[in-house]
């Protein structure tokens, strides 16, 4: 039973990683080839974040008691730039909840039988 525990709870965390991970490399590949465009690179958006901490401490403070336009302008913000991708993220969010779903269920028969064994469910 044991072996039949451990199977089951690494089957579970394959379901759970796997699927949002393949739908992301399906639809965000690691590396692009655009002719005659220019692609905004990873690197380049973590370095310019980083060159942002320094305003991290400000909107920290600001946005303790933040206004609703405030929010609602943040909230457009983000739709905004994420229209782009809409139907992306609605395939890889799809994938990561039927994946974390077949996941949780594994997970819970692996922890029945642990139960089952005596012991305390975890692997």
């Amino acid at each position: 039973m044991r072996g039949a525990r451990i199977l089951l709870s690494l089957l579970g965390l394959l379901f759970s990683t796997v699927p949002p991970l393949a739908a992301v490399l399906t639809y965000f590949p690691l590396w692009s080839h655009r002719s005659g465009g220019a692609v905004l690179s990873g690197i380049t958006v973590l370095l310019f974040l980083l060159c942002l901490l320094p305003l991290y401490k400000l909107f920290k403070e600001y946005m303790k008691s933040p206004s609703a336009p405030t929010v609602w302008l943040l909230v457009f913000l983000a739709f905004f730039a994420l229209a782009e991708i809409a139907d992306e993220v609605k395939v890889i969010a799809l994938a990561g909840f039927v994946g974390n779903l077949v996941g949780t269920v594994l997970f819970r028969i692996a922890r029945k039988l642990g139960k089952e064994d005596g012991g305390e469910g975890r692997v």
